[in-house]
């Protein structure tokens, strides 16, 4: 698998939830799935174009990732590398000042060098340099969507605003406008990426007698066709890989 998985220190492991690497070669070909997670990217190899969202990754350059709706499939060529820190849904804010990441959805925009250490820092041992960088970077902030956000992960996408907007104490119009800021999804579209995190696991976990129909009960879906039509929108595949 072109993707490499890092954890961050023990002290940070509560707001990230990994550092990863992608790097390039033959016929190499991966995909990255909606998990409500804001990523920052280091392009620390060759220029990367990521056709299906035409955005294109400059060498050297540092990019924020905005939180999916639909997952990327890509091919990644040699000469490709690149490093990211991937934040749990609503932490960003614990790091950087508050900004609305509902902006970026679905996007990825280039920022300021300062995001992250120095390059030539990160290509010798990028673990240990992160995890001094976001150390030092930690603050205390309101965080109003954190709690319910655990709510939806765990309940796997079934939920609904009111009861969103009550784990966040605030009105369902508030919590609309909080989950934009904080988190870069809507309630709804948050909710969305859950059943389908929910869905992967439940598929994957799969027994040769379990049916569809059984799975897409679990996941909170009404029927087999149900599920495969959300499931779809969001994987740009049916269930089947189809």
């Amino acid at each position: 698998m072109p993707f490499e998985y890092f954890n961050p220190d023990i002290t940070l492991s509560a707001y990230i939830q990994c550092y990863w690497e992608l790097t390039g070669a033959d016929a190499a070909f991966d995909t990255l799935h909606p998990d409500g997670c804001i990523d920052v990217i280091v392009n620390t190899g060759d220029p990367f174009t990521v056709h299906q969202k035409n955005v294109t990754l400059e060498a050297g350059g540092v990019y924020l990732g905005g939180a999916l709706t639909a997952a990327i499939h890509e091919a990644v060529p040699p000469g490709v590398r690149l490093l990211g820190i991937r934040f749990i849904p609503g932490c960003f804010g614990y790091f950087y000042p508050p900004s609305s990441l509902g902006d970026i959805r679905d996007n990825c925009i280039p920022v300021d060098d300062s995001y992250v250490p120095g390059l030539k820092l990160l290509k010798q041992s990028p673990v240990a340099v992160l995890d001094a960088f976001y150390k030092k970077r930690l603050r205390t902030f309101d965080n109003p969507a954190l709690k319910s956000l655990s709510s939806i992960i765990a309940c796997g996408g079934n939920t609904t605003l009111k009861e969103i907007a009550a784990a966040c104490n605030r009105s369902k119009r508030q919590t609309e406008r909080t989950f934009k800021k904080l988190v870069g999804l809507s309630p709804k579209q948050f909710c969305h990426v859950a059943k389908y995190i929910r869905t992967q696991q439940l598929l994957k976990g799969k027994s040769d007698g379990e049916t569809l129909l059984g799975i897409a009960l679990e996941a909170g879906y009404y029927d087999h066709a149900h599920l495969t039509k959300s499931f779809k929108k969001i994987a740009l595949r049916t269930p089947g890989g189809k």
